[in-house]
């Protein structure tokens, strides 16, 4: 029988865990060394303007504040929404938890972006999302629909019914041939 190559006196790393917050930090420090090699030239190829590379934001405080701080450092949300569209927003409300878990998107980060639409002159906003938990429970404990509750032509729904999609032909993709996607969003 053939031996397997391991050093019996080798010294193996053992896992260590990361903090919510050390990962995050990281996270932003790989976007933002990305975003200068971009704008370096290093990344994207020769002939690639400036103009063609996103832009990345990051802001501090709460939720909303670093919401609102992130979209104008992007050139506000008039860079994204046009007088008239339709917007939706896919916010993570899959869970009956409270926001103090931190398992769904915080509702007032989902408030000041539905807010910033609407400023922006959509039409409606509808913020979206598929639960993995009981989707009435979700949308109360996540607190998302009752922090866009007072927003005008904005609409909180969750959808798991089949009824509720449209089977999409993705013709590019390599395996994933086709997907369901919620019919407010084809809209």
């Amino acid at each position: 029988m053939k031996k397997n190559n391991i050093n019996p006196n080798a010294k193996f790393l053992t896992p260590r865990l990361v903090s919510r917050r050390d990962f995050l930090k990281k996270q932003g420090q790989a976007a933002l060394f990305a975003a200068a090699a971009a704008k370096a030239g290093l990344i994207f190829p020769s002939g690639a303007g400036a103009e063609d590379i996103p832009d990345i934001a990051v802001s501090r405080g709460g939720p909303d504040k670093a919401v609102r701080d992130a979209v104008e450092a992007l050139g506000g949300m008039g860079a994204f929404v046009n007088p008239g569209d339709r917007v939706v927003i896919k916010p993570n409300m899959s869970f009956a938890h409270p926001p103090e878990r931190a398992t769904n998107t915080h509702p007032l980060l989902v408030k000041a972006l539905a807010e910033m639409c609407i400023q922006a002159g959509a039409s409606r906003v509808l913020v979206l999302d598929n639960p993995l938990q009981n989707a009435d429970q979700c949308m109360e404990m996540s607190g998302i629909s009752a922090a866009c509750a007072s927003i005008d032509n904005t609409s909180v729904r969750t959808f798991n019914a089949s009824r509720f999609f449209e089977k999409v032909s993705l013709d590019q993709a390599l395996n994933m041939k086709e997907a369901d996607v919620m019919r407010d969003v084809l809209e």
